[in-house]
């Protein structure tokens, strides 16, 4: 139900819905977390996504590809610049031992292309294709993206009024 009002865009009732079921004492699953998270991070609730993967793994689930997306994904769309929280996110998978798929780098890829850091995204492009991951018209899109931004910005400080 909780996946039901979020993709039905009633986040307010999915977020009032975890919480009662917490207060009822019913055992949330990694569905209902991931839920959860990803509403905080798409409404640029950062503190609060943290806060429930922190909780995650306090109760012992832990957290998979599909937490980490869900925060890569909400600080990419925000594009406000949270390159230290998406390369801490980045980081924490790297010690979880998880496995990235195309999702996770085209989603870190964004994230770093709109904060401009061109560099970065091409060094985790080539990661991933070392890796053996196929990047997809997302992946690509967002490296376009991160170099056609860089270009303009180069092209805009040389402009003379």
């Amino acid at each position: 139900m909780i996946c039901g009002f979020a993709k039905a865009g009633r986040l307010d009732r999915a977020l009032s819905l975890f919480n009662e079921m917490k207060y009822e004492g019913i055992n949330l699953d990694r569905v209902s977390y991931n839920t959860l998270l990803a509403i905080y991070a798409s409404l640029g609730r950062f503190g609060e996504a943290l806060n429930v993967g922190k909780e995650m793994e306090s109760i012992g689930i832990k957290k998979d590809v599909v937490t980490y997306n869900a925060l890569l994904d909400g600080l990419g769309n925000k594009g406000c610049g949270m390159y230290g929280e998406a390369m801490e996110v980045y980081r924490e998978f790297k010690q979880q031992g998880l496995n990235a798929d195309v999702v996770f780098y085209s989603k870190l890829i964004d994230a770093l292309g709109k904060k401009g850091l061109v560099e970065y995204s091409a060094l985790l492009l080539d990661e991933m294709t070392k890796k053996g991951i196929q990047p997809n018209v997302v992946t690509y899109n967002s490296i376009i993206n991160a170099f056609g931004q860089s270009i303009g910005s180069e092209f805009a400080g040389d402009v003379e009024p």
